[in-house]
């Protein structure tokens, strides 16, 4: 549900925010027109000249946008803008427009230019809106626009730019334009944006950043992303020939700081899984922002060096707090590694981990394996490619952090136990090398670019890893069949040279219809905890799963205790997957069981032998007709 915004104290001083945006857009060359999708026409992209105020005491937002558009005869003129603001009022060269707010989109419509307009003649359209920026993403539980008395953020263009209603926008579109900023903002605020520096000027307190994107300059990335708040350097610094700088909260300082210093052995890190990382500068480094907590977690824009990550947030939460270090090498993953998919990056996030802290490593591959599990029970099970399919075809995919974040990097982490480290990183760096000479794949409809994204991944597994890792990431991609093994029959015994033998029997539970685990996963290992002079040992020992029930037989040193399951196996029914063996006998209550044993024998033969040997009766015989009596 949408975080409750009430209860927050405002700041008594004012501040204002105003942004003046100036869009060269509609003077672009004949050959930069955008196509429309819906109506098959030839559409030039608009003038914008927009005006943005922004009051922290109210948490208010208030714009004007004049927008300049070309005439088309018989034609309705409809402009689209996300429903995130309450409009007051709009018109077209002074011919009032309806305006009609959705679910997700404001729509304002003027049936026909009016008839005096000349066919190409540039007519203007004045929207005014007001209202507070909450773009909540429920499907991922975030805020991409957002307002407090910390900051104020909006992340997508489209959250604060009108746009021509059925007209499709191609990736790059904002990048193609030309756009001139003022952003002026009280003067303890500083103003970030993607790929840009503003000039900063100030006069009677107020700080003014001007950004400045010419036309054609395709390496410069249009600052349609601002954030603003009073924020502070937390520090520069390179690692790896990467260059970066970190901006923090003065109320989230600390954990901004922690992030700066863990920057550098993350990029060691990514680094040495894939090679070569993407070029920085000093002048144009890598830059990573803080946002108030309500943000919800993070955001990267691979390609501008840009990312942003929530105060507090973290992936999973497990343990008292959960550990940051999971979203921030989540985000820097999406800016690094290009190609990946949500689950690569998780599960790149997930390694970090191992390769910084095992123990952390441990608790979040339990917490993942946790959501998951709760996921597939109350949704359903769902393979990894059909849900990328369908989400990128438009389907609402349920709990889509389970199924297309969490499950492939629990594949993959497993994929990473059975085929080994080194395996693991060639093969990504090999997917990586492949995806650079195919950089179409975003153009191809969009289930044709899963299936080709797809086929370059299986491509590279099976030139670094061979035909068996293949068949193991198609397992999981194609199909959903659940793995369900459990641990059963557990017995141990003593030997006489004084080792401890370990029984137990390893069964697939899988039901009618579904294949045997061995089809998804080759072989687990088990965790066995021995026990001797009142110290504990943990061994893990690999089983190849050969048939649905398999007797497995170890020997120890010493007592063992408990045998589990190892946690990299996904298996979706871990309640039978640790026992614990009866505890046998030690040798001195062996000999106190058998002298009970035979005491209790002795006294039952002594009580035989006197019942035997007491006189008998004697009977008179027996008379006429009368049935014998019982003899002695």
């Amino acid at each position: 549900m949408p975080r409750n915004r009430t209860g927050r104290t405002r700041r008594v001083a004012a501040a204002v925010l105003v942004l003046t945006l100036f869009g060269t857009a509609a003077v672009l060359p004949a050959d930069t027109a955008v196509v429309s999708a819906a109506r098959g026409m030839t559409w030039k992209p608009l003038l914008y000249d927009v005006t943005v105020t922004y009051d922290p005491r109210t948490l208010e937002m208030s714009v004007t946008c004049v927008l300049d558009v070309r005439v088309v005869r018989n034609r309705d003129y409809r402009l689209a803008l996300r429903g995130y603001f309450q409009i007051e009022e709009a018109e077209l060269d002074g011919v009032p427009a309806e305006v009609r707010r959705g679910r997700t989109w404001n729509i304002i419509e003027v049936s026909r230019p009016p008839r005096t307009s000349e066919f190409g003649e540039l007519k203007r359209w004045v929207v005014s809106y007001r209202g507070t920026p909450e773009r909540y993403d429920r499907e991922q539980d975030r805020y991409w626009a957002w307002a407090t008395e910390e900051a104020v953020w909006l992340c997508w263009a489209l959250d604060w730019l009108p746009v021509e209603a059925g007209v499709w926008l191609p990736d790059d579109y904002w990048t193609k334009t030309g756009f001139r900023l003022s952003v002026s903002v009280p003067e303890d605020w500083v103003v970030l944006s993607p790929g840009s520096v503003g000039v900063r000027e100030v006069s009677g307190g107020v700080a003014t950043y001007r950004f400045d994107k010419r036309y054609g300059d395709e390496e410069a990335y249009p600052p349609v992303v601002i954030l603003a708040g009073p924020y502070r350097l937390c520090g520069t610094g390179s690692a790896e020939g990467v260059s970066y700088t970190v901006w923090g909260l003065p109320k989230w300082s600390d954990a901004a700081q922690d992030l700066f210093e863990e920057m550098g052995p993350m990029l060691e890190y990514f680094h040495e899984v894939i090679g070569r990382l993407p070029e920085t500068s000093p002048e144009r480094p890598l830059t990573a922002v803080q946002v108030p907590p309500e943000q919800g977690g993070g955001v990267a824009w691979p390609g501008q060096n840009f990312m942003v990550v929530a105060a507090e947030g973290q992936r999973y939460r497990f343990g008292d707090e959960g550990d940051p270090r999971d979203l921030w090498a989540h985000e820097l993953a999406h800016l690094v590694v290009p190609g990946f998919d949500d689950g690569l990056v998780d599960f790149l996030a997930l390694d970090y981990l191992r390769y910084r802290d095992p123990v952390t490593f441990e608790l979040a591959l339990t917490c993942q394996m946790r959501y998951f599990l709760e996921a597939v029970e109350e949704h359903g099970d769902r393979a990894i490619l059909p849900a990328m399919e369908a989400r990128a075809g438009g389907e609402e995919v349920p709990e889509v952090h389970a199924f297309l974040y969490t499950k492939p990097a629990l594949v993959w982490n497993m994929f990473h136990r059975l085929f080994g480290e080194e395996t693991t990183y060639a093969a990504l760096r090999r997917f990586i090398d492949i995806h650079r000479r195919f950089q179409d794949t975003d153009h191809l409809p969009f289930s044709d670019g899963c299936k080709k994204w797809f086929d370059m991944l299986r491509q590279a597994i099976g030139e670094e890893a061979g035909e068996e890792a293949v068949r193991f990431l198609d397992a999981w991609y194609l199909e959903a069949h659940p793995v369900d093994l459990a641990v059963a029959d557990v017995v141990c015994r003593e030997t006489r040279d004084g080792d401890w033998t370990l029984a137990f029997n390893l069964v697939d539970e899988h039901g009618s219809g579904t294949p045997p685990a061995r089809e998804s996963v080759p072989l687990v290992d088990v965790v066995v905890v021995t026990e001797a002079g009142g110290s504990r040992t943990t061994h893990t020992r690999e089983v190849v799963l050969t048939g649905d029930r398999i007797e497995v037989e170890f020997t120890f040193p010493a007592r063992p205790v408990s045998v589990t399951l190892a946690p990299w196996v996904l298996d979706y029914d871990r309640s039978d997957n640790h026992a614990a063996p009866e505890r046998p006998a030690a040798p001195a209550d062996k000999l106190g069981t058998a002298t009970v044993a035979g005491a209790v024998l002795l006294a039952v033969l002594a009580a035989v032998h006197l019942y035997r040997r007491r006189p008998g009766r004697v009977q008179s015989p027996p008379m006429a007709g009368s049935a014998p009596g019982p003899r002695g």
